[in-house]
């Protein structure tokens, strides 16, 4: 997150695109995930615990928009006439492997369906930024 935020052209700018979202989720769930990891939740009769719950939460938004800001990026924005780049590979990738493998195998979280409407939440949430930071609204040049 960090390293990608400091090779942005413009870190003033650097979350305008969902990638930098995608990250920022990801980065949360890595970090919550260590500290469960260090710190093991208490569980008391079988029931998942708050910190549990809110981990699931980050995980399944996290691998949503990993997911998603991968296969746009290589099906739409990427140029394959350019040569591949280290931060590409990483960001619209690697992050995504790791936070899968993190979470379905390490962790064994569980995806529900009904998990989702937190995804179409973060969905809306940037199409709200986007249509505001756009010409319709701001008309700010993005």
């Amino acid at each position: 997150q960090f390293y990608a935020w400091s090779k942005s052209p413009d870190p003033l700018f650097y979350y305008a695109y969902y990638t930098s979202w995608a990250l920022l989720f990801a980065t949360l769930y890595a970090t919550i995930s260590t500290y469960n990891t260090i710190n093991l939740p208490e569980q008391t009769n079988g029931l998942v615990q708050g910190r549990t719950k809110y981990t699931w939460v980050v995980f399944n938004i996290a691998i949503f928009s990993q997911c998603l800001a991968t296969i746009i990026f290589w099906a739409i924005v990427y140029d394959w006439e350019t040569p591949l780049s280290y931060l590409d590979v990483a960001t619209h990738g690697g992050v995504f492997a790791a936070i899968l493998v993190d979470g379905m195998f390490v962790s064994r979280i569980p995806l529900r369906w009904m998990h989702f409407w937190l995804d179409w939440g973060l969905l809306a949430l940037y199409l709200i930024w986007t249509v505001i930071h756009g010409p319709l609204v701001l008309d700010l040049g993005n």
